[in-house]
């Protein structure tokens, strides 16, 4: 899993990469900003992504989708999102 202070390549926040299973709990994400997908965070291919108790708002991405979260998985159904007990407002994407 590597961050990405200005998001350039995705998730402005947390960018986990191939094969990385991630688990968001108890957190907050504001105001995060990536050019491409996932203006807070981006979970790329393959890996399992689970939210829970968490927080996003007010973050967006320039061009790509997911405002506040984006999982990309290499093929459908490689992978497993979880979201549970969590809030989205505000958050915006291109697409």
């Amino acid at each position: 899993m590597g961050l990405c202070d200005e998001g350039n390549i995705g998730g402005g926040a947390v960018f986990a990469d191939t094969y990385t299973d991630l688990g968001i709990n108890n957190s907050s994400f504001s105001d995060n900003a990536s050019y491409y997908s996932g203006g807070a965070v981006y979970q790329h291919s393959d890996g399992d992504l689970s939210i829970d108790a968490s927080t996003f708002s007010g973050s967006w991405t320039e061009y790509g989708n997911g405002g506040a979260v984006y999982a990309h998985p290499v093929t459908a159904g490689a992978y497993d999102l979880l979201v549970t007990d969590s809030a989205f407002t505000n958050n915006e994407a291109e697409y």
